[in-house]
């Protein structure tokens, strides 16, 4: 696996699309994963450097978006996850 670089123009457009329906639950969950697995295999590079705690967080966030506490119900709803997007991405940039 080659190096893989994560932006905050990256976790925004995740989350943008995630909560504008462009992409599904499942989909965020794909994305993070592979950037989990980069991250283990020490192959994860965080752009800028200094940003890296905030972009982890952004996705472990991103990680539980497809959690579900039944087969028909999430454990976050789109207005807790969009919560979680403005107070992190959008107030903070």
């Amino acid at each position: 696996m080659d190096q893989m670089l994560i932006t905050k123009n990256e976790v925004v457009d995740i989350f943008s699309k995630l909560l504008a329906g462009k992409i599904t639950r499942e989909d965020a969950n794909c994305w993070a994963c592979e950037k989990m697995y980069a991250f283990d295999s020490d192959k994860l590079e965080f752009s800028p450097p200094e940003d890296e705690e905030l972009l982890w967080s952004g996705v472990m966030d991103l990680m539980l978006v497809d959690s579900q506490t039944s087969p028909d119900e999430y454990m976050y709803s789109l207005e807790e996850i969009d919560e979680v997007y403005r107070k992190k991405w959008v107030d903070n940039l």
